[in-house]
């Protein structure tokens, strides 16, 4: 047997039906082309960045000095630097809102990036239009700290599910998600404001309300609400691997939004959802599995907790008898009664028939190697 060596572009066909932006090496968001693979350096890491499809809902992302968003009285609004400044002419907090429609009583999530000027206080909210649903936060710039006001009586609920550090412009990103609290809720109004002395500002750009739990990469708006493509992936062709006689397979990323109860990370199997042996994120759970599959019948799998947004590293050695895995570090007890099918297809971020995609993945490296790893180099390629 003769060791072969491919490219990436021998092994992976991407197939995106719409532009798609992404962090490149550089620290700045970047646009692919139709059909072109992201490599994404949010992380620090490079990685190939995987979504399903998702809407921004919010109009002329990139002009905050259109109509659309409302301006309260006294507040300012001017390009600088590429971005928007948001303004005051006295002591008080002064913004623009938005009130896009949602297409129904859907968890919606807002992502926005934020620089502070000379304001040191900004606030944004993210509330349903009936009974005052969600929530306001005011945020600390320099610092990153969010502190929660009150609204009135909410009907629903809204919590900031992340502020990341400061990127290579400055300005950290602030996602917040609102559950409603009652049927018909389809609108959402969005705040963003400056609060500080007059005549002080903030910086804000790339705005963004999506449905679902988490946010995905930035689609900029002009008109009308505009939706990014589902990222696709052919199932690669495994015959050649020599993995009958077991493999182990090493998986390492970052799981960033959920979109379904089940969503794949990889998935290996044999031409059918009933034999997978695949990585898992369970969302109602909040746990990822390695998990193993012969004839729809499950053969085990190995759990660990997972906190979305955090690093992970899955290592699955199975074969006939055989089913043994580590999750960051920590390995799972070894079983000697599994059934085991010979995989002929690998499939990236969906299974089988094509559906469990993540709304956002980032993989970072994928080995397979044609034998079974033991226990301590499990821990060891995980750790």
């Amino acid at each position: 047997m003769s060791l072969q060596t491919k490219s990436f572009a021998d092994l992976i066909t991407l197939s995106r039906a719409s532009t798609a932006t992404y962090v490149g090496a550089d620290g700045t968001i970047k646009t692919a082309a139709v059909d072109v693979p992201r490599f994404d350096f949010s992380t620090g890491k490079k990685a190939l960045l995987l979504e399903n499809s998702a809407t921004n809902f919010l109009l002329h992302s990139e002009a905050f000095d259109n109509a659309v968003w409302v301006r309260q009285a006294n507040a300012t609004v001017a390009s600088q630097d590429g971005a928007w400044r948001i303004g005051c002419t006295d002591a008080t907090l002064r913004f623009v809102t938005q009130t896009p429609a949602l297409a129904g009583d859907e968890v919606a999530t807002l992502s926005i990036d934020i620089k502070d000027i000379d304001a040191g206080t900004a606030m944004v909210e993210l509330v349903s239009t009936i009974g005052a649903s969600g929530g306001r936060f005011s945020l600390s710039l320099a610092s990153g700290a969010v502190t929660a006001t009150s609204i009135g009586t909410p009907n629903g609920s809204a919590v900031v599910v992340s502020v990341s550090p400061p990127d290579v412009d400055g300005y950290r990103r602030y996602v917040l998600r609102s559950t409603p609290g009652s049927t018909g809720n389809t609108s959402r109004r969005v705040l963003i404001g400056s609060e500080g002395a007059s005549g002080t500002g903030i910086l804000v750009r790339r705005p963004q309300l999506e449905i679902g739990a988490g946010a995905t990469s930035y689609i900029p708006t002009t008109t009308v609400a505009v939706t990014r493509a589902a990222d696709n992936i052919a199932a690669i062709d495994l015959s050649g691997f020599y993995l009958g006689d077991g493999y182990t397979v090493v998986v390492k990323g970052q799981f960033d939004a959920a979109n379904g109860l089940y969503d794949r990370v990889v998935q290996l199997d044999g031409g059918t959802d009933a034999s997978r042996q695949a990585v898992i994120y369970a969302a109602p759970e909040a746990k990822i599995y390695a998990s193993m599959y012969s004839g729809g019948i499950s053969q085990g799998a190995t759990e660990a907790a997972y906190l979305l947004g955090d690093s992970f590293a899955v290592a699955s050695a199975l074969g006939l008898n055989y089913r043994q895995a580590a999750i960051n570090g920590v390995a799972g007890s070894l079983d000697t009664d599994a059934e085991f099918i010979t995989p002929n297809a690998l499939r990236l971020a969906q299974s089988f028939g094509g559906g469990s995609k993540p709304a956002r993945l980032l993989l970072e490296s994928i080995m397979i190697y044609p034998y079974l790893l033991t226990e301590a180099q499990l821990i060891e390629v995980t750790a």
